[in-house]
């Protein structure tokens, strides 16, 4: 990962993932950290004065994108007011939200009570002001 400068084409920083694999995703936190995701070995990373930090190692599901606002409006990850982070993960058609630490809180795998067999593709998840959990779910036609 390089940090250019646009005003003089050249490079101000250079970070080497701590695994050697290239990252999926990256982000800036609102202090000026570096976040990146691993899926080569299911972690979320932190750069922080130049020293990398590893957030959350996951066990059965890979990275994929990172966001960091102040203001938490990601498409496919955010944290709620409890410092929960809440993924939406279309491929497993599920909401997943763990803690801190990387515990499994719960797991939303569609409407109660629901017809069997709906399927449903969860795209976008974000929270609202009192830290409700707001979940985009697209109905699959089958």
């Amino acid at each position: 990962m390089k940090l250019y400068s646009i005003n003089n084409e050249s490079i101000l920083k250079s970070v080497t993932t701590k695994s050697g694999n290239i990252p999926s995703d990256i982000a800036v936190t609102k202090n000026g950290d570096l976040l990146y995701t691993d899926t080569g070995d299911k972690t979320v990373n932190i750069v922080k004065n130049e020293k990398i930090g590893m957030v959350i190692r996951l066990q059965n599901w890979k990275p994929n994108g990172v966001c960091s606002t102040p203001r938490v409006t990601s498409r496919y990850i955010t944290e709620n007011r409890n410092l929960n982070i809440c993924v939406s993960d279309s491929g497993a058609r599920a909401a997943v939200v763990v803690n801190q630490a990387g515990k499994l809180r719960f797991r939303y795998t569609g409407f109660t009570p629901a017809p069997k067999n709906e399927p449903f593709s969860s795209r976008g998840i974000t929270r609202d002001n009192q830290s409700h959990i707001v979940l985009l779910i697209i109905k699959m036609t089958l």
